[in-house]
């Protein structure tokens, strides 16, 4: 692992060996592991250390900031529209929220 931190930082002996991606995501999570984080709001902890992990900070972001939306339950009442007809009308209601059951977890 002390080569791949020579590379990283530059090392004048091995200026033909080129870091690969894997290698340099490589570094930055064992460099990442040996971190105490003491800040308890974690978007705030990748923002302070935003440049000394590149790769790991742009995962968080992706990750940490998901918006909260409605569009499951929106999509929960849309396979009740799909399931409940004109033509299936008379279903029972515990026949309707198994099939809407069935409907969400069988995609």
């Amino acid at each position: 692992m002390k080569l791949l931190g020579d590379v990283v930082q530059g090392s004048t002996e091995d200026q033909h060996l080129t870091i690969t991606p894997f290698q340099k995501a490589s570094v930055e999570i064992n460099r990442y592991n040996g971190e105490v984080v003491t800040e308890y709001n974690p978007l705030c902890w990748w923002n302070e250390n935003l440049r000394k992990y590149p790769l790991l900070s742009r995962l968080a972001r992706k990750y940490l900031c998901i918006p909260a939306t409605s569009v499951p339950t929106e999509r929960a009442f849309s396979s009740a529209g799909n399931i409940v007809s004109a033509k299936r009308s008379c279903l029972q209601p515990d026949s309707v929220e198994m099939l809407v059951f069935l409907a969400e977890n069988l995609q």
